[in-house]
């Protein structure tokens, strides 16, 4: 096999790349001939057992065309030194353990197309630094599930990019990161964004979180979500907070509307 010649290995069959690099019967040399559509067929195992050195050695477009299961198999250093080349999909197939070694710089580099494969169990492993090195185009990438699934003791590492948070994503926002999604976080999210807020998440915040939130975010809240509030939320409304809902007081429950009118337009 090692006698092959160049030719030759570019025309190996794709049955013949899976059979031979199981018994790891392939050079480095070798593998580096590899041409995209056949790289992909090499095994996990075989990929796995290169140095960081030979790698280094793959093109882009080989690297681009590694399958999840490949990217799976890399060691730490392995995905380290390729980290800048993946795509999103290869990026879901990074072990969650080596997630906590990626530097903030790095993490910052990676494209909002790439950052849009990181998975819940990725995200969950990132650290109140990392999640800082987010921008505001790579977070509106992320899906709910991941949003939902960041430690609550890291949440604040996302006052440099929270303002990116779609409306989409702000909609499956989960109730219990409101308890520690400070003052910051909430005034920076858009308008747009909060009016998808569900009155679930709302209603978690104390009176703290709610004097925080703007007379703009409050305007841009549907009549649905002012109806589902219970009056432990709109006691925590101060005048002016209570101004931006006012024209829109048939919508809250009767208890609530004499709450509010009780202790703000009663003459």
């Amino acid at each position: 096999i090692q006698s092959l010649s160049a030719t030759q290995v570019t025309s190996l069959t794709d049955e013949q790349i899976q059979e031979l690099s199981k018994v790891r019967k392939l050079s480095v040399d070798q593998i580096v001939l590899f041409d995209p559509t056949q790289i992909v067929h090499l095994s996990a195992l075989a990929l796995a057992s290169l140095s960081v050195s030979n790698l280094g050695r793959l093109s882009p477009s080989q690297i681009s065309s590694l399958s999840q299961k490949q990217v799976a198999a890399l060691s730490k250093s392995q995905v380290a030194s390729l980290m800048t080349s993946f795509t999103s999909e290869q990026i879901s197939g990074i072990n969650p353990k080596y997630v906590r070694d990626w530097a903030p710089s790095v993490i910052a580099a990676l494209s909002p197309e790439v950052i849009a494969g990181l998975t819940r169990s990725q995200l969950s492993q990132f650290s109140k630094e990392q999640l800082s090195a987010l921008s505001t185009q790579q977070i509106s990438k992320l899906s709910s599930e991941a949003l939902n699934s960041i430690s609550l003791t890291n949440l604040v590492g996302l006052s440099n990019s929270i303002s990116g948070i779609t409306s989409a994503q702000a909609r499956f926002l989960s109730h219990r990161l409101a308890p520690r999604f400070d003052t910051v976080l909430i005034t920076q999210v858009t308008p747009a964004a909060f009016s998808s807020i569900s009155a679930k998440f709302l209603q978690e915040l104390d009176g703290g979180q709610v004097s925080s939130i703007s007379v703009a975010q409050l305007s841009a809240l549907p009549t649905s979500t002012l109806t589902n509030l219970t009056t432990s939320f709109f006691d925590k409304l101060d005048r002016t907070q209570y101004a931006a809902i006012k024209e829109k007081n048939n919508a809250l429950s009767k208890s609530a509307r004499g709450l509010l009118i009780a202790k703000y337009d009663a003459s």
